[in-house]
């Protein structure tokens, strides 16, 4: 490189010279941890967590009792007898705590954790693989996904998430028709003008399989440009989100003020997301129906005023599908790697 551009560049505040063969990639990253380079050229891996060690430089791990909005039933904590790596992989396994003191009104029976990057790794536009195994056991609830930074556009779910992987412990939960536990994963796009307007149906994708997925390590998988995101798993393309010219706007047939018009196309999905792993349990927002089938049923009901008290009353219920002595990493969710390329 000619000595006399980089000393130009460095004077005028120049953009560096692009290598030869390099093609330019639209992908940008933020955060403390996200390191000096600021552009990329399409393939470059831009992020790559092998789990070697829990560096909490990079993860987060947040303190909540509240039932993250969905009513679980968890307690999130940084303990490492929770959440560690071994032998290459992060492990998040829940740990029962059983009848204690209440927390800011919550009864938690279960301590698990909720990693994330916020504020030190941050990315917009890029291909994401996540290679789990996801944990067996009853009303565990494991999660890959994204949220934004800075939300733009509004609160949840106007700014948008990106649910990369999401699935159910439970080997024997069937609902609308087959079986929504461990045989079931699924990927999802939220977006919508406000919590009642969520339009994830339109952008919800899943994949089954007989065996479940608690039984191996499976990829997982989102690519998400300027013009569309699409989810795979173990290279199957489950779907594509290409929004029209008026963008998801268009894309929901909405009407009103429009919280994305100052947005791209692929707005409230043109700012910079995080990146969250998570193993939560129970909810009472419906992502465990009441109307299912599951062996000794189901201990709660998503309207009753104590749901946590009544899931670990039913402990006999589900405690033992954990396996807690036998098998005391069949309830965790295992995670191998998560690398990101830029576009």
């Amino acid at each position: 490189m000619n000595i006399l551009w980089v000393v130009a560049a460095v004077y005028l505040g120049l953009p560096p010279l692009i290598e030869a063969g390099c093609r330019p990639s639209v992908t940008e990253v933020g955060g403390s941890n996200a390191g000096g380079r600021r552009s990329f050229c399409s393939g470059d891996l831009i992020f790559a967590e092998w789990f070697d060690n829990l560096n909490q430089n990079l993860w987060n791990h947040e303190h909540q009792v509240d039932g993250c909005g969905n009513g679980e039933f968890q307690q999130y904590v940084n303990d490492r007898s929770i959440s560690y790596t071994e032998g290459g992989k992060l492990f998040i396994k829940p740990k029962i705590v059983g009848d204690v003191p209440l927390n800011n009104g919550y009864f938690n029976p279960v301590k698990s954790a909720r990693m994330t990057t916020a504020g030190k790794f941050t990315f917009k536009y890029g291909k994401l693989e996540a290679r789990a195994q996801i944990p067996a056991g009853d009303w565990l609830w494991p999660a890959i996904w994204m949220m934004p930074q800075d939300f733009r556009y509004g609160g949840w779910p106007t700014s948008g998430e990106i649910d990369i992987m999401e699935s159910r412990g439970n080997k024997n939960l069937h609902a609308w028709g087959g079986n929504i536990g461990t045989q079931l994963v699924f990927s999802t796009l939220h977006w919508g003008k406000s919590p009642r307007e969520n339009l994830f149906q339109k952008t919800h994708f899943e994949k089954r399989r007989g065996d479940g997925f608690d039984s191996d390590f499976h990829n997982y998988v989102v690519e998400w440009t300027p013009d569309y995101i699409a989810f795979r798993v173990d290279n199957q393309e489950l779907g594509r989100i290409t929004p029209p010219s008026g963008g998801f706007y268009q894309l929901g047939g909405l009407s009103g003020h429009n919280p994305w018009a100052s947005g791209t196309k692929m707005a409230p999905f043109d700012q910079h997301f995080y990146l969250i792993v998570n193993v939560a349990v129970g909810a009472t927002n419906g992502y465990f129906p009441d109307q299912c089938s599951n062996p000794g049923g189901k201990p709660w009901k998503n309207w009753s005023p104590q749901a946590s008290r009544d899931f670990w009353n039913g402990n006999w219920q589900w405690r033992s599908t954990w396996n807690e002595w036998s098998r005391p990493t069949q309830r965790a969710l295992k995670v191998d790697y998560i690398r990101i390329w830029a576009i």
